[in-house]
């Protein structure tokens, strides 16, 4: 028993002398080191969902930081009764969430148009951009290619 009090005793000898070796400064930056991260947290939850007061707002802030993932999610569990919201409101709240419908909604706009005027080279050249923006390539190259066949000499197509 005696030995063991006594290995233990030498360990914490061996500890502090070890400690009063080191730099006065390393305990600072320990520290600084502590600071440093809870100050870094504390910025993180500036832009996170704390302090929301409902699922529509926590929506609205994670759309607005770009987080469309959760805003998706969470509107997805929002329960909208009708009457209860006010006209327009939660369209404006779904567009943020789901910007590409925007996208789409002026797609259909153009495809409307396009069919009032066909042969539009502006149109093509809208709905290109537009299908560029959502990801869809070779619709976007399709019009790109129909609006350079009735205009091959202008500028914008850089040949």
């Amino acid at each position: 028993m005696k030995e063991g009090r006594g290995f233990w005793h030498s360990l914490e000898n061996y500890t502090w002398k070890i400690i009063e070796r080191l730099s006065p400064a390393l305990p600072w930056l320990g520290l600084g080191i502590i600071v440093l991260v809870i100050a870094t947290s504390a910025y993180g939850t500036r832009a996170s969902l704390v302090g929301t007061q409902g699922l529509r707002e926590a929506a609205l802030r994670a759309a607005k930081v770009g987080d469309y993932v959760i805003a998706q999610d969470l509107w997805e569990r929002m329960t909208i009764k009708e009457g209860d919201s006010v006209l327009g409101v939660e369209s404006e709240l779904e567009d943020r969430i789901y910007p590409e419908r925007v996208v789409e909604r002026e797609i259909e706009k153009y495809e409307g148009l396009l069919a009032k005027y066909p042969g539009h080279r502006d149109i093509y050249l809208m709905l290109a951009g537009l299908y560029g923006q959502i990801g869809k390539t070779e619709q976007s190259e399709q019009y790109l290619e129909l609006a350079r066949e009735l205009d091959p000499n202008n500028s914008f197509f850089g040949e």
